[in-house]
């Protein structure tokens, strides 16, 4: 029994503390900001997800990292950035992210892009600059379906 206890507060714990990562809100659209969080999905930040959101915008800010060598790698911070660009200016863009914490995300974009707002931060909290929380990723059912057997174990 004492077993089944342990084993239950290993897998309640890494459901709510699933390592030393940051997670972020990931979703990009051309339409606005609420058709942008309907869609997000809540991402643990890692190199991989940093660098896919990096390759996907880098035509706009060639400044940003592009692979796992950089001497950032490894620490995150959430960004928010609403863009006009292309031919007159005439894409809204919409985007909530990861991105290296050593960055500075907002700054290095290319002319013809006007940055309606971009902010960066380091919390998880909605109300923060990344606030749209929308559904937890595939790892969070993983923990849950782990959790339900082992209580189903111990009844």
């Amino acid at each position: 029994m004492f077993l089944k206890v342990i084993s239950f507060g290993v897998v309640l714990s890494s459901l709510f503390n699933s390592g030393q990562g940051l997670n972020c809100s990931l979703c990009t659209t051309l339409v606005s900001w609420e058709v942008c969080d309907k869609g997000s999905d809540y991402w643990e930040c890692s190199d991989d997800v940093v660098l896919r959101g990096h390759g996907f915008i880098a035509n706009l800010n060639p400044t940003l990292p592009l692979d796992k060598t950089t001497d950032v790698a490894g620490s995150y911070q959430c960004f928010s950035l609403e863009v006009l660009f292309g031919a007159g200016k005439l894409l809204h863009g919409f985007a909530r992210g990861c991105t290296f914490a050593a960055v500075d995300f907002c700054s290095g974009w290319v002319d013809g892009t006007e940055v309606i707002s971009c902010q960066t931060c380091r919390s998880e909290d909605p109300n923060s600059c990344n606030g749209a929380v929308g559904s937890v990723n595939g790892e969070f059912w993983v923990h849950l379906v782990g959790i339900l057997i082992v209580v189903m174990g111990m009844l």
